[in-house]
């Protein structure tokens, strides 16, 4: 039987099957490639959804609280914690699903390789970016927690020196006669504000009229003078005193007190002789240093430069008035518990005698002292032109 030769037609029909089968077979391969990369795909984005929900729970912590807990206070890393931490970086890189990452062949990849690679790094960019989130929430966290600590250390300081600025401004007349005077007043005040002398006006006046000063033919009110001074006490306090003069020798007088200030030189007492109910006796066995009382001379009926205030008494117990007897024995001290600090050859403290500081600036200021007397009055010191008892 005669074969029957290939038509056109055939051949045509041929290559059309062929070109077919071609297609399809490209079509299987894109839909299979497709399948692979999607399978990836999820695969990986299900681990990294898997690791975010389980890690953090599985250490007992918060997300994203692992940088705050893996710092000290001052910003170091905890001991033991830093291997820890890389370790657990390096996991990262492999999703806990089970699955391993593929191996290279050396040969190049095919479009699912490459998805997957691109999606791992994209799951690295987005572990860097948590770690970056959680250090820079810590460093915000303790820089806000230096910042608040700051802002209230500065408030405590700002309060302190609000109330340091509150406190009442000192002044002179808050210490009256007699209070200590601490070293802080000096210092805001300065001691000179402390040495006045001003007219009798006021509670000094009521403080004396009807006791040191009444009425009389000699010397009335506006001649005399309140003094405030500072001085040392026995004790070393430095003290409040006062004083009243007659205005001719005020002057004299604050500059005196002030000198013997400076020199810390010791006063017993400095008041008004009114608050010992303007009795000498009694001022002067108190030790007491006053100026004005009007009275007389202490035996006589002669008036008192005292009571002119042109006498100062200064430590009367221990610079008393000393009377003698005809064979120079002592006979009678004024006041007389001064007894002890009558023979002046003797050696004691408080003792006012030529060498004496006190002394010198009374002569300097000339004033006379009764120190020179036939009846020695060591505590007096005056200025006057009439004598005492005239």
């Amino acid at each position: 039987m005669a074969s029957r030769g290939r038509t056109p037609g055939d051949s045509r029909r041929n290559g059309g099957e062929g070109n077919r089968g071609q297609r399809n077979s490209w079509w299987d391969g894109q839909c299979t490639a497709l399948a692979v990369i999607l399978a990836v795909l999820l695969l990986v984005l299900f681990g990294i959804l898997y690791r975010q929900a389980r890690l953090p729970w599985q250490q007992g912590e918060k997300p994203g609280m692992e940088t705050l807990e893996s710092q000290s206070p001052e910003g170091t890393e905890k001991p033991g914690e830093s291997g820890a931490g890389t370790a657990e970086t390096e996991e990262t890189g492999i999703p806990e699903s089970g699955e391993a990452a593929p191996e290279s062949t050396g040969e190049s990849a095919g479009p699912g390789e490459s998805a997957e690679s691109g999606e791992s790094t994209e799951s690295g960019a987005e572990s860097s970016s948590e770690s970056s989130g959680a250090s820079s929430e810590a460093s915000s966290e303790e820089s806000s927690g230096e910042t608040a600590e700051s802002t209230g250390e500065s408030t405590e300081a700002s309060t302190e020196e609000s109330t340091e600025e509150t406190k009442p401004a000192r002044k002179v007349s808050d210490y009256g006669p007699g209070a200590r005077v601490d070293s802080e007043a000096i210092q805001e005040l300065g001691s000179s504000a402390f040495f006045t002398q001003s007219e009798i006006s006021g509670s000094v006046k009521d403080r004396i009229v009807g006791k040191s000063y009444r009425e009389n033919p000699h010397i009335s009110l506006s001649d005399l003078r309140y003094i405030r001074v500072l001085y040392y006490d026995y004790d070393g306090n430095r003290r409040v005193g006062e004083l009243v003069s007659n205005k001719a020798i005020s002057s004299d007088l604050v500059d005196i007190f002030e000198e013997l200030y400076e020199a810390e030189y010791p006063i017993d007492k400095m008041r008004l002789v009114d608050d010992y109910d303007a009795s000498d006796d009694w001022s002067s066995s108190e030790n007491n240093t006053s100026c004005f009382n009007y009275r007389t001379v202490a035996g006589s009926n002669s008036l008192s430069l005292h009571a002119r205030g042109l006498a100062i008494d200064i430590n009367p117990r221990d610079n008393p008035m000393v009377y003698y007897d005809e064979n120079g024995d002592i006979e009678q001290c004024l006041p007389a518990n001064g007894e002890a600090y009558a023979d002046r050859s003797k050696n004691f403290s408080h003792k006012i005698d030529k060498s004496d500081l006190c002394y010198q600036l009374f002569m300097e200021h000339g004033f006379t002292w009764g120190g020179n007397w036939n009846a020695p009055d060591y505590m007096h010191f005056s200025k006057s032109s009439t004598p005492e008892g005239g």
